[in-house]
């Protein structure tokens, strides 16, 4: 789970300091400055099987597309629609095309923890168009 900031916003939800929830910039940073899951180097990384991306813009997508290419199944909430999305539209092309997965008008209220207090889920309510 990651969220896609330039600089951390905390979210006010329940949960955001569960292991395993982690500031886009912290995901990206260990991945690529730090080579993390990369043999022959040995910081870990930090991102599970699925990750999830709160975010509409640059680090966002970033930490999206970094993920999919380090064999994750990445979903990139979007709290409107695609027209909300601050990004060029080539961009989000390229990570659709590498394989991430978008979901819009949906807001995150609480990241789930599993029994070892690690984010197992995010609880995202779908809302619709006003009026």
């Amino acid at each position: 789970m990651t969220t896609g900031a330039g600089v951390p916003v905390p979210l006010g939800i329940p949960g955001e300091s569960l292991a395993g929830v982690i500031p886009a910039v912290e995901a990206l940073r260990n991945v690529r400055a730090m080579k993390a899951g990369r043999l022959p180097f040995t910081t870990p990384s930090f991102l599970g099987k699925k990750v999830v991306v709160l975010g509409h813009n640059e680090t966002a997508f970033d930490a999206a597309r970094t993920s999919v290419r380090s064999g994750c199944t990445v979903t990139l909430v979007i709290a409107g629609s695609e027209t909300d999305i601050r990004v060029p539209a080539g961009l989000v092309r390229a990570a659709a095309e590498e394989g991430v997965k978008f979901k819009t008008f949906a807001n995150p209220v609480a990241m789930i923890a599993d029994d070892r207090a690690c984010v197992r889920a995010v609880s995202l309510p779908s809302f619709g168009l006003p009026g």
